[in-house]
Parts: structure tokens; C-alpha cells; sequence
């Protein structure tokens, strides 16, 4: 009898402990459920320009792009234009569709395909600006701003994407009439659009060597840190302004200077880096 009892007691210890295995289990999963729902919640909010946190529909959720929270009209393929809906008017109209009236009427020239695109203010207390996108001449795509009311232009950015936030700044990007894909930033003065001046462009390519090619120490082309055969894998982090001077990281960490010189394409260094323009 007493070895029964033991044998009962030994059964029932063991289900004891396992139905507490399955609590503390199930626990955790719940703990990790509300985890990822509230992740989820807070992925799918965005700060305003009041400060206040808007609640956006999967619809209006962008995949990792700049500025989230504008408003973004595709022009075509990956170019396109975000801006501030609370100052902005979409117009989105080829420049021979637009009415007679508007200064930017065009029938029977070249720049009848131009796109008006919107009118918007650059900052809370700016005059309105109509912003035109053009392929260009010979596929040099830019934008072009004009103050509303008026026939000739601002100002001319090249870019393949630009931004808006209304707060007295324009930022542009895009691989066109440049050697790579430069971030910009532009700030309305006195009526006109001023470059910020960066300590470096990013340019964030990973890419390969086209040509064998060394690296150096400093921007002055001393002190060789490697060569670096054809089709080596390569990043290029940073260009210095006005120059053909990139900082490059081999694939196994070290980093150095480049001169790439030509960067016509085919003709370079680098793939990926080629002036893209006339």
C-alpha cells in the first residue's frame, strides 16, 4: 500500500509541474502576441507637423522612404514628388492641358510635355510656388520652380525625387546630371534656392571594381592602403564636393581614398559610377 501511495504521489507531482509548464508557455506567448501588436500599432503611426500622432491607414504606410508623413504624387517609374498637404494645391497637368489663362500655357513649343505638378508654399509665410517637372532635352530630368503668377523660372534642380516639408527647405535626390545619386539640400533665401553645404555626399553604393585601382591614406593620394583587382567587391561611402575624390571600403573593412577620373559610362573605375547627363 505505502508504494502505491508513493507512485500516485510521484503521478500527480509530475502533472502538477507540467501544467505549470504550459502556464508560464502560454504566458510568453501572449507576452510576445502583445509585443508585436503593439510594434505593429506604433509602426503604423506618424508625427505630424503639430506634433501630434496620426493613426495612417496600411494604404498610406510607406515602405522605409524619407519624409513618411508628406504626401507623395508618382510621376512615373521610381520618380516622384512628396509635399505638404496642408499648403499645397495638386494641379498634375501636361503644360498644354492647363488653362490658357495660366502663365505656363504651352500649345505648340518645346515644353508642352513638361508636367505642372502642384502649387505649394516652401515655407508657413513664402509666396506660392508652381513646381514643373521636365525629362529635359535629352533625358536630364529636373525640376523647376516658378513663383504663381509668374512665366519665368526660379530656379532649375536636377533630381529624380523631391521632397517638400513646407518648412522653408526643399531636399532632392537622384542619379542625373551627376555621377551617382546625390542627396541635396536647398534652402529658400531672398527668393532663391541655396545649397547646403555638406562636409561630404553620401553616395552608399556597394558595388565592384571595373578596374584594378588603389587606395590611399589621404585625400592627397598618399600612403597606398591595398590594390584592389578587377571585379573586387566594394562600397563607395562618400564623395568630396566638386571633386572626383571617393572614400571606397574593401569587402574586407579596410577603407581609402580613390580618384576615379573618367566616369563616362563603361569608361570608369567603378560600376555604377558614370556621370549620367550631358
Amino acid at each position: 500500500m505505502k508504494k502505491s501511495a508513493i507512485l500516485i504521489l510521484s503521478i500527480s507531482l509530475i502533472m502538477f509541474l507540467f501544467s505549470c509548464g504550459n502556464t508560464e508557455d502560454n504566458t510568453k506567448q501572449n507576452d510576445d502576441t502583445n509585443i508585436v501588436s503593439n510594434e505593429t500599432h506604433l509602426d503604423n503611426n506618424t508625427t505630424t507637423n503639430n506634433g501630434e500622432v496620426k493613426v495612417m491607414s496600411n494604404n498610406e504606410i510607406e515602405d522605409n522612404e524619407p519624409f513618411d508623413y508628406l504626401k507623395k504624387l508618382t510621376i512615373y517609374n521610381d520618380i516622384f514628388i512628396k509635399y505638404n498637404s496642408a499648403s499645397t494645391t495638386v494641379i498634375n497637368k501636361s503644360l498644354s492641358e492647363l488653362d490658357k489663362n495660366d502663365p505656363l500655357y504651352i500649345n505648340n513649343e518645346m515644353g508642352m510635355d513638361n508636367i505642372k505638378l502642384i502649387k505649394t508654399k516652401i515655407s508657413s509665410n513664402s509666396d506660392y510656388y508652381n513646381v514643373v517637372f521636365t525629362e529635359g532635352a535629352s533625358a536630364d530630368p529636373e525640376f523647376i520652380f516658378y513663383k504663381d503668377g509668374q512665366s519665368e523660372a526660379v530656379s532649375y534642380i536636377s533630381g529624380l525625387n523631391l521632397y517638400i516639408p513646407g518648412n522653408g527647405n526643399i531636399y532632392v535626390s537622384g542619379h542625373t546630371n551627376n555621377n551617382f545619386n546625390e542627396r541635396k539640400k536647398y534652402t529658400l533665401k531672398n527668393g532663391k534656392f541655396v545649397e547646403a553645404s555638406q562636409a561630404y555626399y553620401y553616395v552608399g553604393l556597394k558595388t565592384k571594381t571595373i578596374k584594378p585601382i588603389t587606395i590611399y591614406k589621404t585625400e592627397n593620394l598618399t600612403g597606398s592602403v591595398a590594390s584592389l583587382p578587377k571585379d573586387y567587391s566594394i562600397e563607395v561611402l562618400i564623395n568630396k564636393q566638386g571633386t572626383d575624390l571617393y572614400l571606397i571600403k574593401t569587402d574586407f573593412g579596410l577603407t581609402g581614398w580613390v580618384k576615379t577620373g573618367s566616369t563616362n559610362y563603361g569608361d570608369g573605375a567603378i560600376d555604377g559610377l558614370f556621370y549620367a547627363g550631358d
